[in-house]
C-alpha cells in the first residue's frame, strides 16, 4: 500500500476537488467545502480563510489544518497555540479517538479523507474561469468598470480605517468647544492622541496572528515611553509577550521600541503632523517614509538581539503603515479639529499613494479577477483588500459588486 504523506493530503485539499462534494465530519455532521482557503505559508495553519458549511445553515470562515494522524494536533502543541485559534476544520487521513480542541477550548470538526469517496465519483472541479460569478464571461466586470470599482473600494477602505479612530479623536456630540490644534501639537508628553496613534502603528506592524499581542505591546510602550532609560531592558521584558514569536515578530518588536525611543519626548504625532503639513505633497510623503523607516539603529539593544533590528522596518512596510494608519489618523484628527486643509491633504495622499508591496491577498485577488498585472497605485490595491474582506473571504458572491447580474 502506498504511503500517504501530509504533503499529499495538503495537495489534495488545495486542488479544490472536494469543493461541492458530499462530505461528513467524523461526528456524522454533513459538511460542504465552499472554498479550501489560501496557503498559510510559514508557521501557523496550512490554509487560511477557508469557507465551509456545516449542516444546512452554519457557514464558517477560518483556517484549516492538515495532519496524517489526528493526534498530531496535540503532539504539535496546536491546542495551546494562539496561531491556531481560528481553525474551523481539521483534515486528517483516518479517524481516531483524539478530539481537536483549540486554545479557547472549542471543539473543531474533523474530516477524515480516508472516508471520502475517491475520484472520479467526486464532482469535477469547474474549469478555470467558470466557477465564480466574477470570473464568468457574462457577469464579470472588466477594464475601466473594474478599475473604477477597485478605486471606490479603496477609498471606502480608507474611510473605514479613519472611522476606527473616531471614538478617541472626535468630540462627543454635546462637546461644544474644540481643542485648539496649536495647543495640542505643542503639548509635551504622550497625551491620548499620541497613545492612540502609537497603538495603531503597533497593531499595523503585526501580521494577522499577532495583532492583539502587538496592540498590547503598543499600549505598554505608550504608557512608559517617556521613562524609557534602557531600551534593552524593555526589549527583554516585552519579548515574552510574543508567544511562539518568529524572527520577523521579534524584529518588529525591536522596531516598535526604536520608534518609542525616537518619539519619547513628545510622542509620534507632533513630528508626523509637521511632516504632513509640508507644502509639497510629494515632499510630505517622502518625509513620512523616512520618519518611519528603520535600518540600522540599535539603541543599546543587546548584541544577541541586534540582528532583529537589521532592516526591521523597511521602506515598504513604512509605506503600508502610512496608508493604513498615519493618513487615516490624520484625516480623523483633522476633522476633529476643523482643519480642512490637513483632512484634504491626508485623503489626497491616500488616493494618489504609489503602490504598496503585494501580499497574499492582493496577489490572490489579482488572479481571481483576471487582472493582467498588480494595480499600480495603493488605492486599487486596497480596493482588492476591501473586496476580499467584505465579500470574497466568506464567498458572499450574491452581494459582491465584482459581478453583474447574470443574463436570464
Amino acid at each position: 500500500m502506498q504511503q500517504i504523506s501530509e504533503d499529499d493530503m495538503v495537495q489534495r485539499w488545495a486542488s479544490g476537488e472536494l469543493v461541492g462534494a458530499l462530505l461528513y465530519t467524523t461526528s456524522g455532521e454533513r459538511l460542504s467545502v465552499l472554498y479550501p482557503g489560501r496557503p498559510g505559508g510559514g508557521a501557523g495553519p496550512d490554509f487560511l480563510d477557508a469557507v465551509i458549511r456545516l449542516g444546512d445553515e452554519q457557514t464558517l470562515c477560518g483556517d484549516v489544518e492538515v495532519h496524517v494522524r489526528g493526534g498530531a494536533w496535540r503532539t504539535h502543541g496546536h491546542d495551546d497555540d494562539p496561531r491556531y485559534r481560528n481553525v474551523i476544520l481539521h483534515v486528517v487521513l483516518t479517524r481516531d479517538l483524539q478530539p481537536t480542541i483549540r486554545l479557547d477550548r472549542a471543539i473543531v470538526p474533523v474530516l477524515a479523507l480516508a472516508d471520502v469517496v475517491k475520484p472520479p465519483t467526486l464532482p469535477l472541479r469547474p474549469a478555470e474561469g467558470e466557477h465564480w460569478p466574477c470570473q464568468q464571461e457574462t457577469t464579470r466586470l472588466k477594464g475601466p468598470e473594474l478599475q473604477a470599482l477597485l478605486d471606490q473600494s479603496g477609498q471606502a477602505r480608507f474611510l473605514e480605517k479613519a472611522a476606527a479612530f473616531e471614538p478617541e479623536l472626535l468630540p462627543a456630540p454635546d462637546q461644544a468647544d474644540r481643542v485648539d490644534q496649536t495647543d495640542e501639537i505643542d503639548q509635551p508628553g504622550w497625551n491620548m492622541e499620541n497613545r492612540t496613534l502609537f497603538v495603531g502603528l503597533a497593531e499595523g506592524l503585526a501580521y494577522k496572528r499577532e495583532r492583539e499581542a502587538f496592540r498590547g505591546l503598543g499600549e505598554q510602550l505608550a504608557a512608559i515611553a517617556t521613562r524609557i532609560t534602557s531600551p534593552a531592558g524593555v526589549y527583554e521584558a516585552l519579548l515574552p509577550r510574543l508567544e511562539h514569536a518568529t524572527r520577523l515578530d521579534r524584529q518588529r518588536l525591536a522596531a516598535l521600541i526604536v520608534l518609542a525611543v525616537r518619539w519619547r519626548e513628545r510622542g509620534p504625532w507632533p513630528e508626523l503632523w509637521a511632516l504632513l503639513s509640508r507644502p509639497d505633497p510629494d515632499d510630505a510623503r517622502e518625509a513620512l517614509l523616512r520618519a518611519l523607516t528603520i535600518s540600522s539603529e540599535v539603541y543599546q539593544v543587546p548584541a544577541r538581539h541586534r540582528a532583529d533590528l537589521d532592516k526591521s522596518l523597511s521602506a515598504g512596510r513604512a509605506a503600508i503603515l502610512i496608508w493604513n494608519v498615519v493618513l487615516p489618523f490624520a484625516y480623523t484628527w483633522a476633522r476633529a479639529h476643523g482643519d480642512a486643509t490637513l483632512a484634504e491633504r491626508a485623503l489626497s495622499l491616500a488616493l494618489e499613494f504609489p503602490g504598496l508591496p503585494p501580499n497574499q491577498i492582493t496577489r490572490a485577488m489579482q488572479a481571481q479577477l483576471f487582472l493582467p498585472k498588480h494595480p499600480k497605485l495603493a488605492l486599487a490595491q486596497q480596493g482588492l483588500q476591501h473586496v476580499y474582506q467584505h465579500w470574497c473571504k466568506e464567498k458572499l458572491c450574491a452581494a459582491c459588486p465584482c459581478a453583474k447580474a447574470g443574463n436570464s
